[in-house]
């Protein structure tokens, strides 16, 4: 019986310093975080700038790091650690330029082509 008593003291300890760990990082939370991000919004800085403090990006970069270590599997660590970035960042946005073929074209030479185009559609239309 003197074991399972042991053991069972052993985990109302280990609960009670996990949760006072947690209520001090709470606290921290509180007095360091919140009144950055409280300044910043009064200010109208964007996300970008936000992110630029150091202590909120140490936030950001810690929150990814406890993702990746509660998870066992890298593939699903990674895609928590995507979902996060994606509803704290925004998604990615692809972006492509787009060249027409009848881009170096001269003024002129467009006229040509459009008024070829033209007179073909109304030659097609008369037959």
């Amino acid at each position: 019986m003197a074991g399972r008593r042991r053991r069972h003291t052993d985990n109302t300890e280990h609960e009670r310093v996990v949760s006072l760990d947690t209520l001090s990082r709470m606290r921290d939370f509180e007095d360091e975080i919140i009144p950055i991000l409280q300044k910043a919004l009064r200010e109208g800085k964007s996300r970008e700038e936000i992110e630029a403090d150091p202590r909120v990006h140490a936030l950001l970069a810690a929150k990814q790091i406890s993702i990746a270590i509660r998870e066992q599997d890298t593939a699903k660590s990674m895609a928590a650690i995507k979902d996060f970035r994606d509803r704290t960042q925004g998604k990615a946005i692809e972006r492509t330029e787009v060249k027409h073929k009848y881009e170096a074209l001269s003024d002129e030479e467009l006229d040509a082509l459009l008024t070829s185009e033209a007179e073909s559609l109304t030659d097609e239309g008369t037959h």
